[in-house]
């Protein structure tokens, strides 16, 4: 890479989201590949919300595009880092072409269609996303995902110039420090349309009757018998993960940093079977998989799999995770010189 600056644009830099996280990591693999000076900007979360308005969601990205141009025309390179869904072709179709990207975000979405919310995912978001893999084709060389959710998804060409599982890369614990398990159970609990809500608050409810241990981050569920304990930061998450038997996924994404953070503290996940990818990076026993769907049979089968509880030292195939990171380098170093 040529001897000058790097404008970076991140929509979210705070390291207790999903997107924030995602973006310091991807920052420090900039670093490694660079000896450039960065200028790094990003709107500043001044009230640490979770749950970002309408405004920083959706215009923010925008206002980011032209600051990208803005000192792209100045002659500095440009990177643009977080909220990429593969949806939104307007970014892609609007930035620089030679702006280094960050890791494209996106999900398959198999679930039945039961209000519009679910119609708009499944058709309106899948077309939108359709039309991005036609621009990246068109305007990149090296395409680089946050997970594999969407490689079934991306034509073969165009699988040829990717690379997929970035969010694999950032997986750092090797052993799994054995612990007492307190809690049975611990939700990451957000109202938010994609993680369904409404089918985890009934889970909560079912355990909490069962009169299971049971702890919830994130928004208040305000059920009687579980200890919540808010919006905490990623550190306190572990702490309490590290001493549960269980965490349940969100239901559109399987590979999350929450999925990563359970396994990493030695805390088994259950996960919607129907968003499961990558799971040869993992014990497999570390993992259960059902429908995530409210229903007393699915309430059962979790109740069984909490009852059936048995230590396990293993939640990490080590290998695999070094191999997928041997590969991101060589991957990064042709993505980051084109």
């Amino acid at each position: 890479m040529k001897d000058k600056e790097i404008y970076i644009w991140a929509c979210d830099l705070d390291k207790f989201r999903g997107e924030g996280i995602l973006a310091n990591e991807f920052i420090k693999d900039l670093r490694k590949h660079s000896s450039k000076k960065f200028l790094i900007e990003s709107p500043k979360n001044y009230h640490q919300k979770i749950n970002f308005s309408f405004y920083r969601n959706y215009i923010t990205p925008f206002i980011g595009i032209v600051k990208i141009w803005k000192n792209y025309l100045q002659g500095k390179d440009t990177c643009y880092i977080n909220f990429l869904p593969i949806w939104n072709f307007l970014i892609f179709l609007m930035l620089p072409s030679k702006t280094i990207l960050g890791p494209i975000t996106g999900t398959r979405y198999n679930e039945k269609i039961t209000d519009l919310n679910k119609f708009i995912r499944k058709y309106i978001l899948t077309f939108f996303s359709f039309i991005s893999i036609n621009i990246l084709i068109s305007k990149r060389k090296l395409v680089l995902f946050s997970t594999k959710n969407l490689e079934s998804q991306i034509p073969k060409k165009m699988r040829k110039k990717a690379f997929f599982n970035y969010i694999v890369t950032t997986i750092k614990k090797k052993k799994i420090s054995s612990n007492k398990k307190i809690y049975d159970f611990f939700f990451y609990y957000r109202k938010y349309s994609t993680h369904n809500p409404q089918f985890q608050k009934k889970v909560i409810e079912y355990l909490a009757k069962c009169k299971y241990k049971i702890v919830v981050a994130g928004n208040r569920c305000d059920v009687k018998n579980v200890k919540e304990i808010g919006f905490v930061k990623r550190n306190k998450i572990r702490s309490y993960l590290k001493k549960t038997k269980f965490s349940m996924n969100e239901e559109a994404n399987f590979l999350s940093f929450f999925t990563i953070d359970s396994l990493e503290s030695g805390c088994a996940v259950i996960c919607n079977r129907n968003t499961i990818t990558s799971s040869d990076i993992f014990e497999k026993k570390s993992l259960f998989l059902i429908d995530y769907r409210a229903s007393k049979k699915n309430f059962l089968k979790i109740k069984k799999i909490i009852d059936n509880y048995k230590r396990i030292n293993l939640f990490l195939n080590i290998k695999k995770i070094k191999q997928h990171g041997i590969k991101k380098k060589i991957f990064m170093q042709k993505y980051l010189s084109d």
